[in-house]
C-alpha cells in the first residue's frame, strides 16, 4: 500500500508527503491523484522540492513568482463538485485513456 497527503485549495494541491510500505507504491498513488485531479479541472500540484525522485515523476522547477501568480488565480477556483467523493480512481495516466 501507498499514498500521500496534502492540502488542496481550489485548482491548487500542495503535496506534504508520499509514504509506502511496497516498492513504487507511492508513485502509483501520486498518479491516481494527478489523474484525477486534472479530470477535476486541478492545474497545479506543488510537490515542495524539485529532487531526483519529484523530476523522475515529471515535477519541474516554478520560479517564486509564476508560484505567486498561479496560486493567487488557482487556490480560488473550484474543481468540480465531485473531485473529493469516495470513488475508484483509474491508474492511467490523462493521455492514455
Amino acid at each position: 500500500m501507498g499514498g500521500l497527503y496534502g492540502i488542496a485549495q481550489g485548482k491548487l494541491f500542495c503535496g506534504e508527503s508520499m509514504f509506502s510500505n511496497l516498492d513504487n507504491a507511492s508513485k502509483c498513488a501520486l498518479v491516481a491523484l494527478v489523474t484525477h485531479f486534472v479530470r477535476c479541472g486541478g492545474q497545479l500540484l506543488d510537490c515542495q522540492v524539485l529532487n531526483a525522485h519529484t523530476a523522475s515523476l515529471g515535477a519541474t522547477e516554478v520560479s517564486r513568482k509564476t508560484y505567486l501568480t498561479a496560486l493567487r488565480a488557482l487556490q480560488d477556483a473550484p474543481l468540480a463538485a465531485s473531485s473529493w467523493q469516495p470513488q475508484a480512481l483509474p491508474l492511467a495516466p490523462v493521455g492514455e485513456r
